[in-house]
Parts: C-alpha cells; sequence; structure tokens
C-alpha cells in the first residue's frame, strides 16, 4: 500500500466516524451475539499472546537459576 493510500484511506475514516458518532456503541447494542463471539475470541487471541511471551523466555538468561548452587563467602569484621 502506497503512503498517498493510506493517507487517503484514514482521512476517509476519520471523517466517516465524525459524521457517525456513536455508531459502534449502536452496533453492539443492537448485536449482543456479536459481542459476545468477540470477547470469547479475544480471550483466546490474550491467552495465545501470554503463552508466546512466556515461552519466549530463556532460562538461560535469568540471573539466578538456582541460588542454593551459589556458594557465599562471609566474612566478619572485628
Amino acid at each position: 500500500m502506497d503512503s498517498d493510500h493510506k493517507v487517503n484511506k484514514e482521512e476517509s475514516q476519520r471523517t466517516w466516524r465524525q459524521q457517525n458518532p456513536g455508531y459502534w456503541k449502536l452496533y453492539r447494542k443492537k448485536n449482543p451475539e456479536y459481542c459476545e463471539r468477540n470477547r470469547k475470541l479475544q480471550r483466546v487471541r490474550d491467552m495465545k499472546r501470554q503463552l508466546k511471551i512466556i515461552s519466549e523466555i530463556n532460562v538461560s538468561d535469568l540471573a539466578k537459576k538456582d541460588a542454593s548452587a551459589i556458594k557465599t563467602n562471609k566474612t566478619t569484621g572485628g
């Protein structure tokens, strides 16, 4: 998509929204089954996103994998 097309599309959408305030609120009110379906699908998308984030964590990047394996050397002053 070229930049002129993108700018024209955004301007057209902005104009439409200004001329049709409250459209989506009314649409959701008239279509509760759409809203419920969208809520369910959004929960699935959110869970997938969280699982992806968790799976990308590399354990070797963690600062302390096993604190019990670290030996401390304490000295007393005095």
